[in-house]
């Protein structure tokens, strides 16, 4: 997919944003957003994130509407806030964007040209095809082999994009856009679930047989976040967290009804997305029903993202998860070297292993030398556990941390252990006890970290794991490395 080529920066003329913080202005229906992200050359992190509630599109029903002076006047007031924002933080360029409610207002292109005339902001008003494609390379950048269709719920519309067909459609279906429509109905959760579905199953029949569902947006998380709290899942990472359609109706019927579970506790619900969290729900257990989908994943990546790359040249948009391992390598590990060394050495030694599983491993593993050695493990693996990098499934995000914990111990604590079990089975605790071990003998012999590994090799001799080293260097006898290569021997045994 290729982003909309009509976002510019701040300034029209300027060439698309490659190095240093960007800031983007994201003029939403329900809320308006502002994300700086660090530096657009390396891993996308959030370096700040602002957010007010505006509400641009309450009201707004099936008629037409227009954007009334209170609102233009909240609006102002948090775009001069979000440039004093970008001015502090040193922000290099600055895009702008508005979605449905802008896009449908009556005078939403007089509202931009104010905007620009007081403020000096070019605001790009997207359409809604720009809008569902952006949200659905943001998305699909934050997932592991995605598929099926990308949904980004606003305040205004509902926007669906087919990322195997390509397919598209934008529908006046937004949170505010249902309360407005059925908040007077007897149950207006299942109000807006009939009229969600009735409308797909007119208006969009190519999403029939869909694999997966994937939603973004806070909203769509704190549904994920309420799941997880009932399900007692093991992880606190909503980030490619999956509901499974076939046994969860009565979630969603919960949820529709307003029939919430107590909230106190939960650590990553937004009460500010409880007012129309029933539709939410509505519009997945509506999508789930069309779609017959296997699975709903739900990402912390949308639109803003999909700008992000819009700004960036091909080179730029690599995988950001490896992009993040190779981060972690070179500020806090043995550097890239070293690692690059590690992972050559570990694809000889285990070349069943998956590729990004290793490449990730030997990237995160030697990210805590700099601690007490027995702290390092319990740190590595709440760093790996806790993370919040992307385009990383939740059990190889599992699999990576016992790698790192095996790496310097030999066993994973009960409690770490019992939650690991979860997500993973005897085999991937079997291939990350190798990995980890092998990580661990690396280490002994390029204790310098110079990325010299290639002159050794293990082999089999007569059922007996054997070290090659270099001529003038007995040091398969030396205790701590022969350990471990009886340690690796009975592993992959």
């Amino acid at each position: 997919m290729d982003a909309s080529t009509k976002l510019r920066i701040l300034h029209k003329n300027q060439k698309p944003h490659t190095h240093g913080r960007l800031g983007l202005i994201d003029m939403g229906s329900n809320a308006m957003r502002l994300v700086i992200y660090a530096d657009v050359k390396e891993y996308p992190y959030i370096y700040h994130y602002e957010r007010v509630r505006t509400k641009l599109a309450e009201g707004k029903g099936e008629g037409s509407f227009s954007l009334s002076e209170e609102k233009q006047q909240e609006t102002l007031k948090a775009l001069k806030w979000f440039m004093w924002v970008a001015q502090e933080a040193n922000v290099r360029a600055l895009v702008g964007i508005a979605t449905s409610a802008v896009r449908e207002a009556e005078n939403g292109d007089a509202f931009i040209e104010r905007i620009e005339k007081e403020l000096g902001i070019n605001i790009d008003i997207i359409s809604g095809q720009t809008e569902a494609k952006l949200a659905a390379i943001g998305a699909c950048a934050s997932l592991n082999n995605p598929e099926g269709v990308v949904l980004d719920l606003g305040g205004g519309s509902l926007e669906l994009y087919d990322v195997d067909e390509e397919h598209f459609i934008s529908l006046p279906l937004g949170v505010l856009s249902l309360d407005a429509r059925c908040k007077d109905a007897q149950c207006p959760g299942e109000e807006a679930y009939k009229l969600i579905k009735q409308t797909l199953e007119e208006q969009a029949p190519w999403l029939k047989n869909k694999k997966q569902v994937i939603a973004n947006g806070g909203g769509m998380r704190a549904l994920a976040a309420i799941h997880m709290m009932l399900k007692d899942y093991p992880l606190d990472i909503l980030q490619d967290y999956r509901i499974h359609p076939e046994n969860s109706e009565d979630f969603f019927d919960q949820i529709i009804q307003n029939k919430l579970p107590n909230m106190q506790d939960l650590k990553a619900y937004d009460d500010s997305f409880e007012d129309v969290l029933k539709y939410r729900a509505a519009t997945l257990k509506a999508l789930a029903d069309v779609t017959a989908a296997e699975s709903i994943r739900f990402t912390t990546y949308g639109i803003r993202e999909g700008v992000l790359f819009s700004q960036m040249g091909e080179e730029q948009r690599v995988d950001p998860f490896i992009s993040y391992a190779k981060e972690i390598s070179k500020r806090d590990g043995r550097g890239l070297d070293y690692s690059d060394s590690l992972y050559a050495f570990a694809r000889r030694v285990l070349p069943d292993l998956n590729r990004t599983y290793i490449k990730a491993a030997t990237a995160f593993v030697e990210s805590t030398w700099r601690e007490q050695e027995l702290n390092r493990a319990p740190l590595i693996f709440d760093k790996v556990i806790g993370g919040s990098y992307v385009g990383c499934c939740h059990k190889l995000r599992s699999k990576i941390a016992a790698t790192c914990y095996y790496r310097h111990q030999d066993k994973i604590p009960e409690v770490k252990f019992k939650m690991l079990e979860k997500l993973l089975n005897e085999e991937d605790f079997n291939q990350a006890k190798a990995l980890g071990v092998l990580c661990r003998l690396a280490s002994l012999l390029d204790p310098g970290a110079k990325g010299v590994l290639h002159h050794f090799k293990l082999e089999w001799h007569e059922n007996e794991l054997s070290l090659i080293a270099p001529q003038n260097m007995d040091v398969a006898h030396i205790e701590p490395v022969s350990d471990c290569l009886t340690y690796l021997e009975k592993l992959l045994k």
